[in-house]
């Protein structure tokens, strides 16, 4: 199964960038990767928020396809542990699904559209992070589950 990863953020800080891409490289070893990242939409209007986010969620509709399993980075999502992630993503690599997109909103979040569409919505803290963060989060989550699903030790990459 392929994982694409879709965010919509600001580049701020090269740093955690090659931390992030250091573990999609990692995660190669057990699917297809792909990203897309959008640059924040300029402010239409000083408080338009929804409008930003209705614009935000059109441009990531226009990259999913169907049969894609899309998950919601989502503050009102489902907390998992590390082994309950595992066994969701078992759960979708054997369910025939051809690509899982996990996606990531902008600074005002996901809209409304897009958030029906999603087959689970997920919460990865009940905490705020930075959006850089959260990418680094998930990368990390995501190789940690997969070397957890092969069996592999963690610690000895």
């Amino acid at each position: 199964m392929k994982i694409l990863l879709i965010s919509i953020g600001k580049e701020n800080d090269s740093g955690l960038s090659e931390t992030i891409n250091e573990y999609v490289k990692r995660l190669e070893r057990y699917s297809e990767i792909g990203e897309v990242e959008w640059k924040i939409l300029p402010t239409v209007s000083s408080g338009d928020r929804q409008t930003i986010k209705k614009k935000e969620g059109e441009a990531v509709e226009k990259v999913l396809k169907e049969g894609d399993f899309l998950v919601a980075l989502d503050e009102k999502g489902k907390e998992l542990s590390t082994s309950e992630l595992s066994d969701f993503l078992s759960k979708r690599i054997n369910s025939g699904a051809k690509r899982l997109v996990f996606i990531i909103g902008g600074p005002f979040g996901i809209s409304e559209e897009l958030l029906e569409k999603a087959n689970f919505k997920w919460s990865l803290s009940r905490l705020t992070f930075p959006h850089r963060l959260v990418r680094l989060t998930l990368a990390e989550t995501l190789y940690r589950s997969m070397s957890f699903l092969k069996g592999e030790p963690y610690h000895h990459v």
